[in-house]
């Protein structure tokens, strides 16, 4: 049951996760990462980018 419940969290699945309170684009992965993982965490870099996540993050928190 707690695999079931932590699957939609598997870092394997995608990538990495933004690092919020930077001015920057920055996604943290797990140091035991494969490589496989980096590859999906850089091309989730990419997709943050082109959403400008940062910017919609910082949004949500200040209620805009």
């Amino acid at each position: 049951a707690l695999k079931k419940t932590l699957a939609p969290y598997n870092a394997d699945k995608y990538g990495g996760a933004p690092v919020l309170g930077l001015k920057g684009l920055v996604v943290k992965t797990h140091g035991n990462a494969t490589a496989d993982v980096i590859r999906l965490t850089v091309f989730q870099c990419a997709k943050f980018r082109e959403e400008n996540i940062s910017e919609r993050i910082r949004e949500q928190i200040a209620g805009d």
